[in-house]
């Protein structure tokens, strides 16, 4: 079996993403608005999914499964958004992480039927 060939495009979406991600921690703080259209919209609006891009992007990279990366992504964004939202207790961590798993067995457990 050949092993599948790593995507360069991945790993410079996660450059990118890494670059814009740090840039945003560093010099703007989270309180600001950007306006956008004459709407004034929260920067966290834009830092979640460009995390959520730069995680989906380095670990597809590594991994070299996109599940894996489209798994990880959002468990570490909701995992985020629940702290940001006040959720922190231990069981919101525990229901989310069986969340993730009860998802990655099922898409493990879908093997095409072979033809009779």
């Amino acid at each position: 079996m050949q092993k599948k060939k790593r995507s360069v495009s991945l790993l410079l979406l996660s450059i990118l993403s890494l670059g814009v991600l740090l840039f945003m921690i560093l010099f703007i703080p989270p309180s600001k608005n950007v306006i956008l259209l004459g709407i004034p919209i929260n920067v966290l609006f834009f830092f979640f999914p460009i995390l959520f891009i730069f995680i989906f992007s380095l670990l597809s990279f590594i991994f070299q499964k996109k599940k894996h990366g489209i798994l990880a992504g959002i468990f570490l964004v909701v995992y985020l958004l629940l702290r940001l939202l006040g959720f922190t207790h231990i069981l919101f961590l525990l229901i989310l992480l069986a969340l993730l798993l009860i998802l990655e067995l099922l898409f493990a457990n879908k093997s095409p039927k072979p033809n009779r």
